[in-house]
């Protein structure tokens, strides 16, 4: 297995005690192995997000407040690495989604995500499955309208832009892209 001495994976996590445990192992199945994994534990959760992810080898931060938004602001606080990437703590990423990214890094280039595809039997997941899909089609594209929250990005662009807004619950990685383009930044969609 590779590893990337540049690269931090984080997820945000909030009453996701069901789903946590299978998207910490799709990470730690990478073929790339990121430098550290940072779990955003949020302590109102009433689930046992806590207890899952602390029964694997991650750097837990607390989030005792605060939004989806400011979840995300604490990981890019909290790495230590110049790429950022992360996915929704009930998301299974396929083993070579970090390679692949990460080998379609270029120096324009300041997010890349990849094809986010919806396997929940859930009504409202299926819905956006069928009425918003979070990907883009079959082919690579630059700039598309928004990259979702499985993506990896450039830290410092991230920080240059502000970072994610605060006050967001929702929308937050569609309201990011959007200020990364007007920042005049790259972005890019990789199937």
């Amino acid at each position: 297995m590779n590893r990337a001495d540049d690269i931090s994976f984080y997820i945000p996590a909030r009453n996701c005690g069901r789903t946590l445990d299978a998207c910490l192992r799709s990470v730690q199945a990478q073929t790339l192995e990121p430098a550290e994994t940072i779990v955003i534990v949020d302590t109102r959760s009433t689930d046992e997000t806590l207890q899952v992810a602390a029964s694997h080898p991650v750097r837990l931060v607390v989030q005792t407040d605060g939004t989806l938004g400011h979840a995300r602001n604490l990981a890019i606080q909290s790495a230590t690495t110049p790429w950022l990437a992360c996915c929704d703590s009930d998301v299974t990423i396929a083993p070579d989604w970090l390679e692949t990214l990460a080998a379609r890094r270029t120096g324009d280039l300041a997010g890349i995500a990849g094809r986010t595809d919806e396997q929940s039997s859930e009504a409202p997941d299926r819905w956006r499955a069928l009425h918003m899909p979070h990907h883009w089609g079959d082919v690579p594209l630059l700039n598309p309208f928004m990259l979702v929250s499985e993506v990896l990005f450039e830290r410092a662009a991230l920080l240059a832009v502000g970072g994610y807004r605060n006050d967001l619950n929702n929308y937050e990685d569609s309201d990011l892209c959007q200020r990364l383009r007007d920042g005049g930044y790259n972005l890019a969609y990789e199937p």
